[in-house]
């Protein structure tokens, strides 16, 4: 994912929860480039989601075999090891109806037929934000979605605030 230092969350920002009447949403992270995993990981707990992150496909499928409770794969396709397509494949093996986000920085793929959602590298916050709410399930006005994009927004508001290191 594209570092963009004025899209950086602030660390500080409380968890807005997923709202008193719906389920904490549990979502397994998995991508080889620290920097981009923190990131992700990080926006996702600011949005209320449980977060499981691994920084590779053996990694991820362990946790798959510890947690029988996720609701989405989040996985990039390119990695050391088993790719995102090969961990994805492994864990519908465990968990059929298993959610999937993809993301890739790789053209080829671009025009892939896939049964689930693919996230083109570069993306903005938004777009990951709208592309997680999507994969969820979640409609786009729907109140999961909203508040995703709330807590976007509120995160992307206080780091505009916040004093700036000289």
């Amino acid at each position: 994912m594209a570092k963009c230092p004025d899209e950086m969350p602030s660390t500080d920002i409380r968890d807005a929860g997923m709202g008193v009447n719906s389920e904490r949403k549990t979502i397994l992270v998995v991508d080889d480039d620290p920097d981009a995993l923190e990131l992700k990981c990080e926006l996702l707990k600011q949005c209320g989601c449980d977060v499981l992150r691994a920084p590779d496909g053996e990694s991820a499928l362990a946790l798959l075999r510890d947690n029988d409770r996720i609701d989405l794969l989040y996985t990039d396709t390119n990695m050391p090891g088993p790719n995102g397509f090969e961990v994805a494949r492994r864990a519908r093996e465990q968990i059929p109806d298993l959610k999937v986000l993809f993301s890739s920085g790789n053209p080829a793929y671009e025009n892939l037929k896939l049964s689930d959602r693919l996230l083109m590298v570069p993306f903005g916050l938004q777009e990951f934000v709208d592309a997680v709410a999507a994969a969820l399930g979640t409609s786009a006005g729907g109140p999961e979605h909203l508040r995703l994009t709330d807590t976007l927004q509120q995160m992307l508001q206080k780091r505009k605030r916040a004093p700036q290191p000289a």
